[in-house]
């Protein structure tokens, strides 16, 4: 043996462990931004048939529901759907029902694509919703068809579910 003190093998200096830690960091934050951009891409639905897509003219409707505004609410009916129910016919209607008593927007529950009905309503739609009040414990739900109309979702038929039911 002798007497030399031993040297213990360099591996880097700082400098050259601090650039491989910011690349080690990078890389994993790269990584998962990357996973998080593909969960969200595949769970998430995209497109003209999203649940979000919906939402702006379902809850629209029912609040101009709950005010009794049968002209407002007429004024959100695709072409067919104003064809199919009349302004007489749909003040009547929101005189016979109290489910929009309280009102205050929509709760998607599921979208079903249907072919549309025409080169001006290429896209249609069945969706069913939780209609959703001030009262948390509150819920009725509601089915509508929809048409895609000049790139927005536009209302063909507004139907309460009873109350016995469930879509």
């Amino acid at each position: 043996m002798s007497d030399e003190p031993r040297v213990r093998p360099r591996t880097g200096s700082r400098e050259s462990q601090r650039a491989m830690a910011r690349a080690l960091i990078g890389g994993s934050l790269a990584f998962i931004t990357a996973m998080f951009l593909v969960v969200w891409a595949v769970l998430v639905p995209h497109g003209e048939y999203a649940p979000q897509r919906f939402v702006p003219v379902l809850t629209s409707a029912v609040r101009r529901a709950s005010q009794g505004d049968a002209i407002a609410l007429h004024g959100l009916y695709s072409h067919a759907g104003l064809d199919a129910v009349t302004l007489d016919d749909l003040e009547t209607w929101l005189g016979q029902t109290d489910a929009f008593n309280g009102a205050n927007g929509v709760v998607i529950r599921s979208v079903e694509r249907q072919p549309g009905l025409d080169a001006v309503a290429p896209l249609a739609a069945i969706v069913v919703a939780d209609i959703a009040y001030a009262d948390p414990s509150a819920t009725r739900a509601l089915t509508a068809t929809m048409d895609y109309e000049e790139d927005e979702w536009r209302i063909r038929s507004l139907n309460i579910v009873p109350l016995d039911e469930t879509p």
